[in-house]
């Protein structure tokens, strides 16, 4: 999930291990409708890096 520069732990599943380096990105809106979030084992609305480098 991307994050505000502030943010000290990720609101989806707490993680305090941040890049800065991705390429890609998803944007889920209602994960229970979306055929890609249900894809990438995404249940959460939110902005998703699709490959961090």
């Amino acid at each position: 999930m991307i994050v505000p520069d502030d943010a000290e732990t990720c609101p989806n599943c707490g993680s305090t291990d941040f890049s800065n380096e991705w390429n890609g990105l998803i944007i889920v809106i209602d994960a229970d409708k979306s055929c890609m979030a249900k894809s990438l084992g995404l249940s959460k609305p939110g902005m998703y890096a699709i490959n961090v480098v």
